[in-house]
């Protein structure tokens, strides 16, 4: 199952999808935190953190990928993102 997610973070919204596998009665499986690189999103020009994601999720890993700040959908400015160690 896939659902739409967004999280607010200093007032900005954080968009992203979640792929739940089907698993038959449980209520915890691993799951995958994909974080894209420098300027990209969670989609990917080739789509394939989508494959990857729907792979896991077929395997019994459910899997979150989402956008940074300023790329993708999420809010913000991508002249703004920083990282902070």
């Amino acid at each position: 199952m896939e659902n739409l997610i967004a999280i607010e973070v200093n007032g900005l919204t954080l968009r992203g999808m979640s792929h739940k596998p089907k698993v038959n009665n449980l209520s915890k499986y691993p799951i995958v935190i994909i974080f894209h690189g420098f300027t990209g999103s969670r989609v990917d020009g080739n789509f394939l953190f989508v494959r990857f994601a729907r792979e896991l999720s077929r395997q019994g890993i459910g899997c979150v990928r989402f956008d940074f700040s300023g790329s993708g959908e999420s809010d913000g400015s991508f002249t703004e993102m920083t990282f902070i160690l």
